[in-house]
């Protein structure tokens, strides 16, 4: 059974997020043709996983690595993203949009 990801969703992961919030980004991963894997260095280590996937859009802590091939983007999002730190995170207008 397929649970919908919707705005409440979404503000339970913001509430997740904000412990993690000055963590380093560690590592950046691809989880496949639209998704990403964030590795954290924080309170802890943890992996936060990021879909545009259309069919499954969503944004949630994930234990397992997924795998996927290493594409151009990936390899941008990398070099402008690793290193960084988490300086904060919302959901915009109660929608479900994380910025």
């Amino acid at each position: 059974m397929r649970i919908p990801y919707d705005s409440l969703c979404l503000q339970a992961v913001v509430g997740e997020l904000q412990p993690w919030i000055g963590s380093r980004v560690r590592k950046v991963r691809a989880a496949g043709p639209l998704s990403v894997v964030l590795e954290l260095r924080g309170p802890g280590d943890g992996m936060f996983l990021l879909s545009a996937d259309p069919q499954r859009p969503r944004a949630h802590f994930v234990t397992r690595l997924p795998t996927s091939e290493l594409t151009i983007f990936m390899q941008g999002l990398r070099k402008r993203i690793e290193g960084m730190r988490l300086v904060g995170v919302e959901q915009v207008g109660g929608d479900r949009i994380l910025e």
